[in-house]
């Protein structure tokens, strides 16, 4: 008989007496309890789990907790049972972590875990509650991402939007793929305010939110990053594609009428890529020079037919 087969049997044996102990409790118990191996196989499990997780005992003991584990939250799942088994972990470990029901839907969890050892310290495993906060993390979310929305647009905010571009920038520098900064604003924003009031005004920034938000992918970032100021942030996979992106969004903004005010937006593009690589500043001011020759170009086309009457 090997050591290591006497020593899963001794795992086994002490699995089967901490079943007995927990007994009724374990099976009324309103949150969720499992004990798992050493390796994190689930052994028990309570039917609060089973039903917090959508899945039968039958299925969730053919598999681990990391099966069950949200993809981002898998590394502190790894770590923590390499903690467990080189004994740098001990008494009680509290995470907040995510699960992933069989349909998709993620549960929010708060998990205290103990790792269960032997008479001579070696661990043959593990011993949690589990609590759903779903609801909790959902409100607690909300509340983050409205102190990141500019309260009139109802899009992203400046701060918003540096964040979420630098990490863009970050995760597709070396990929074969491009980042592109559009930047819009209202032509003669000042006048509908002084001429309409506010109340109007704040339509035609909304408008041209939705307008923009609305021409773009869920994916994409749409943000208010001043005054009458508007900037996204988008993916696409060679430089060439910006410029039909771009076309999209003039056209989207192009009719705008709020308060029977039509609402002219000007619009310009930048991208960066492996092969021309920018920071997101340079990015903004690239964009917003481009918005700058689209008004330019309005301006003199506007005025022609003046100048052709006054020659006349």
């Amino acid at each position: 008989m090997g050591v290591a087969g006497e020593n899963e049997r001794a795992a086994r044996r002490e699995l089967g007496r901490i079943a007995r102990r927990l007994g009724f409790a374990f099976e009324q118990a309103v949150c969720g309890m499992v004990v798992l191996d050493r390796e994190g196989h689930f052994q028990l499990v309570n039917a609060a789990m089973a039903a917090m997780l959508g899945r039968t005992e039958a299925d969730l003991k053919r598999l681990t907790f990391l099966d069950i584990t949200h993809p981002d939250d898998v590394a502190m799942g790894e770590r923590y049972l390499a903690d467990a088994q080189s004994g740098a972990v001990d008494g009680l470990v509290n995470r907040e972590k995510r699960y992933v029901r069989p349909d998709g839907s993620v549960v929010w969890v708060l998990v205290q875990i103990r790792v269960l050892r032997g008479a001579t310290g070696e661990p043959f495993g593990h011993f949690a509650q589990v609590l759903d906060v779903t609801a909790l993390k959902s409100a607690e979310l909300a509340l983050a991402d409205l102190a990141r929305r500019d309260p009139v647009s109802g899009q992203y905010n400046r701060l918003a939007f540096m964040e979420a571009g630098e990490r863009r920038m970050r995760a597709t520098a070396g990929l074969p793929a491009c980042l592109v900064v559009i930047y819009a604003d209202v032509d003669g924003f000042k006048q509908v305010n002084d001429e309409a009031g506010h109340v109007v005004g704040d339509a035609a920034l909304a408008a041209v939110g939705a307008a923009l938000a609305g021409a773009l992918r869920e994916a994409d970032v749409v943000a208010r990053i001043g005054g009458d100021e508007f900037a996204a942030l988008c993916v696409v996979r060679r430089e060439a594609d910006a410029a039909a992106l771009l076309a999209h969004v003039r056209a989207a903004l192009a009719g705008l009428n709020v308060a029977g005010r039509d609402v002219a937006v000007s619009s310009g593009a930048a991208c960066c890529s492996a092969a021309r690589p920018r920071t997101l500043d340079e990015l903004l001011a690239e964009a917003d020079a481009a918005m700058y020759e689209q008004k330019r170009a309005r301006r003199l086309a506007l005025a022609a037919p003046r100048d052709a009457a006054n020659r006349a």
